[in-house]
Parts: C-alpha cells; sequence; structure tokens
C-alpha cells in the first residue's frame, strides 16, 4: 500500500517538473515570436506555441486526475 502511494508521488511530481519545463518552452518561443519580423519564424512560432499549449494542457489535466 505504501509503495503504491510513494509511486504517485513521485509521478505527480514528475508530471509537475515536466509541465513547468513545458511552461518555459513556452514562455521561451512567445518570446522569440514578439521579437522576430520574419512571417517564417512567426509561423513556426506559431505553430510550437501551439503544440505546447497542447502539451501544457494535458499535463495539468493529468495533475488533476492524480490529485483527485
Amino acid at each position: 500500500m505504501m509503495k503504491a502511494k510513494e509511486e504517485q508521488a513521485l509521478s505527480r511530481q514528475d508530471a509537475a517538473k515536466e509541465l513547468q519545463q513545458v511552461q518555459r518552452q513556452l514562455n521561451a518561443v512567445q518570446s522569440n515570436f514578439n521579437m522576430t519580423a520574419d512571417a517564417d519564424q512567426i509561423e513556426a512560432c506559431i505553430y510550437q506555441m501551439i503544440e505546447l499549449e497542447k502539451q501544457h494542457h494535458t499535463l495539468l489535466q493529468q495533475l488533476r486526475e492524480k490529485e483527485a
């Protein structure tokens, strides 16, 4: 019984760390988006932001499920 709780806590910690990493990546892409004038770079940033926002949403859902 104790191992299951420890494993759940670890996986919750891993998900939280991954969520922080995705948030840092998203902030970096948003910064690049704000500083570029090149149309191709802007388009690439938009696709990256969409991908990272989806990852962020998925990780939030996983964390909420683990806490329930």
